[in-house]
């Protein structure tokens, strides 16, 4: 990995897992790591995050990780509420949306930036029966993703996707 020293970079959904392994990987080649998570703002509040990018200043390097199934699996499409769709696409997509609008006018500014989008295997092709929500927000991340690159590579911005496949990185899963 480049050498990250004096660089600013954002890391969201961080309390463990990926996240947590990223935001120290950062650390260790030597950025200035703003960990971010559920207890620390909502991600799918516009408000909420132009309040924390505002707050934080210059970002060089944006991981939008925060996301995940949010409690939803081995759930029928038709017996998912409104509301458990609506968080799922939110935690996973709308997040993403709206951190990446808000760190784009100070890359812009310093024509340079990395953003990385952390999807899932389950954006790529079918996956586990009862995660439509994710698997659907995972694919529109990929799409995202290669808009943004589209769009924002003439200002010198990266935009780039991960895919993992299946990682039982929260305990409670256990």
């Amino acid at each position: 990995m480049a050498e990250l020293s004096g660089k600013v970079a954002l890391v969201t959904g961080t309390a463990h897992g990926i996240g947590t392994a990223i935001a120290d990987g950062l650390e260790e080649d030597g950025a200035k790591v703003h960990r971010v998570d559920r207890d620390t703002a909502d991600l799918s509040d516009p408000a909420q995050v132009a309040s924390l990018i505002e707050r934080l200043g210059r970002i060089d390097v944006l991981v939008n990780n925060a996301g995940g199934v949010v409690g939803q699996v081995g759930k029928p499409l038709d017996e998912v509420s409104d509301e458990e769709w609506r968080a799922i696409v939110d935690a996973n997509l709308t997040s993403a949306f709206l951190c990446t609008r808000a760190v784009i006018p100070g890359m812009k500014a310093a024509r340079a930036g990395s953003i990385v989008n952390i999807s899932s295997g389950a954006g790529r092709s079918v996956s586990l029966t009862g995660i439509q929500a994710y698997a659907s927000a995972k694919a529109g991340q990929i799409g995202f993703t290669r808009q943004m690159a589209h769009e924002l590579g003439p200002f010198g911005i990266t935009v780039n996707c991960i895919a993992p496949g299946f990682v039982r990185s929260n305990p409670t899963t256990e």
